[in-house]
């Protein structure tokens, strides 16, 4: 069996599993078929510099300060946003009822 150098899907996977890529926080993810499985399967699997690019950026990205802190600052930028909708959707059906309780 032929040895291969460099970087392999498993560490790839490591490394998204323990946050190191920014994309989620370090948990493990179960997987039935992880990743590079199908790949493998199809007889194509990646090569190891292929593997080695992929891992190295998605590690040392230009836009990461902190991998955890930037995906944290994302969902901040995101929450009042979010929330304007349904305060907005509140504070009309608030008027609605009390317009009705003062006609009757």
């Amino acid at each position: 069996m032929k040895q291969s150098q460099g970087a392999t899907t498993a560490q790839l996977r490591e490394a998204i599993d323990a946050g190191r890529t920014g994309s989620k926080v370090p948990n493990p993810d179960p997987a039935a078929s992880p990743l590079g499985t199908d790949d493998e399967a199809a007889g194509t699997p990646p090569s190891a510099e292929l593997v080695e690019q992929t891992l190295h950026r998605e590690t040392h990205g230009s836009t990461r300060s902190h991998p955890i802190r930037g995906s944290q600052a994302k969902v901040a930028e995101a929450g009042p946003r979010r929330w304007l909708p349904i305060a907005i959707t509140v504070l009309v059906l608030l008027a609605i009822v009390v317009l009705t309780l003062l006609k009757g």
